[in-house]
């Protein structure tokens, strides 16, 4: 019997941090620090935003397409295939609230990968073996799995150190 991996998708499958840069530069006309030097999982803080311009943001990016805009991070597709292969494999992602067209552009995106897709602020409560996340906090709060991080720019002074620096590293979990 394969074990289950959960796999968060933004920050690990998928670069939502580009587009919604992007959006906020443009919304708010000025420069931002990019999503390679943002050293906090939450975008306004991390882009340094003031609160106006963080209510403003927040404001528009929800009634935006921007989800569409959303990529795999290059060879992610290709990985998630081979991980099919030694585990079941379900993503497990959570929605932006308010966010009108967040579930049918995940779904848009992950759907064609063939795997159940779990929409939950609450990743505590699924079960599985193994979650792969990039937000700390998330793996931090512990539940029904091995919580294991995801090493990006804005968890890097996390103290957890159950720590994977590629999706690679994931096929020796098998």
């Amino acid at each position: 019997m394969k074990k289950t991996l959960l796999l968060d998708c933004d920050g690990v499958l998928c670069d939502c941090a580009t587009p919604v840069h992007r959006f906020a530069q443009k919304l708010l006309r000025r420069e931002l620090p990019g999503p390679e030097l943002w050293t906090a999982w939450d975008h306004s803080q991390a882009m340094g935003l003031t609160q106006l311009e963080a209510h403003d943001f927040h404001n528009e990016i929800k009634c935006s397409d921007v989800a569409f805009d959303i990529r795999f991070y290059e060879g992610a597709e290709e990985l998630v295939h081979q991980l099919k292969q030694v585990f079941d494999v379900v993503f497990v992602t959570a929605p932006w609230k308010w966010y009108v067209s967040w579930v049918p552009a995940r779904d848009h995106l992950l759907e064609p990968l063939g795997c159940p897709i779990i929409y939950t602020h609450e990743k505590y409560r699924v079960l599985g073996d193994f979650l792969i996340d990039d937000r700390a906090s998330t793996i931090e709060k512990g539940g029904p799995w091995r919580g294991i991080l995801y090493r990006r720019p804005w968890n890097s002074t996390s103290k957890y150190e159950d720590v994977i620096e590629n999706l690679e590293e994931v096929l020796r979990l098998a």
